[in-house]
């Protein structure tokens, strides 16, 4: 690291429970205690297809001096709908599949009420993906497809290939990030092609086995360039925003998903 950077670690993809939002204080407390000992500067806490902006409201009001900024955020659980007789896009070779193939999106940046507003235009999960994409649209959100790969079925070629058509379609970046799964998978390509920038996160959901270790145990690292720079939520979360247009310039600030070491310090996540 450059020694006039400085960095701050975030978790910007964890949960209160397994499927669905916590509705008790003591859940949402136990996250943050836990990302403490870890010493996350950021966190989003992003149950799945909904969330709970009256203890929101609470919570805020609650959180001790020392905790990380904490975000309010949804995962939505979403499906990748099969074409009746595939489909193309300005002359790129037919994208066919026989399944409808699952996605999750990761989005904070709001409020929770507002998010709360967001989520009740769909259904029972799961959702139609590019319903979603369409609905998020201009509405300057941290939109990120977390953990591309998984499932694993289908199978890989499958999956790349609807993240490259769904990079096609995304006109208007809605998409701006996206979770990074090992070097193999070709990631890396897809982020730079679309401008998604490439961040980590631990899916860590309170009561999961092992889950106070795994907060944290991947993340994205923020980059400032000066330790007087102000490490607000405006500015971090405006970092997360410009990170993939600014992804191959050096000379502005990026992120990089890391993973921790059993020291507690942190490489980039390859």
């Amino acid at each position: 690291m450059n020694p006039k950077e400085h960095t701050i670690i975030g978790d910007f993809h964890l949960h209160t429970k397994e499927y669905h939002p916590s509705t008790e204080m003591s859940d949402y407390m136990l996250l943050i205690q836990a990302a403490m000992v870890w010493h996350l500067q950021a966190i989003a806490i992003t149950d799945h297809n909904s969330i709970d902006s009256n203890l929101w409201a609470t919570l805020t009001d609650v959180l001790p001096d020392s905790s990380p900024i904490v975000f309010p955020g949804v995962e939505m659980t979403t499906m990748f709908k099969k074409p009746a007789l595939g489909f193309s896009f300005k002359g790129k070779p037919t994208v066919t599949f026989s399944e409808d193939v699952p996605f999750h999106l990761g989005i904070f940046g709001i409020r929770a009420t507002d998010i709360k507003k967001l989520t009740s235009q769909f259904q029972k999960p799961p959702h139609d993906f590019m319903s979603v994409i369409s609905v998020l649209d201009d509405r300057d959100l941290m939109v990120t497809i977390n953990h591309p790969m998984i499932p694993r079925k289908p199978d890989t070629t499958t999956r790349l290939a609807i993240l490259q058509h769904v990079g096609d379609m995304d006109k208007n970046h809605t998409v701006r990030a996206i979770e990074y799964s090992t070097g193999r998978y070709g990631i890396g390509d897809i982020a730079h092609t679309y401008g998604w920038a490439m961040v980590a996160g631990s899916d860590a959901h309170v009561g999961k086995k092992l889950w106070e270790k795994d907060i944290g145990s991947v993340g994205t690292e923020i980059v400032f360039h000066s330790k007087s720079s102000e490490r607000s939520p405006q500015e971090i979360y405006h970092r997360m925003m410009t990170a993939g247009a600014h992804m191959l310039d050096e000379k502005k600030p990026g992120v990089v998903p890391v993973i921790r070491q059993p020291d507690g310090n942190y490489r980039k996540f390859e």
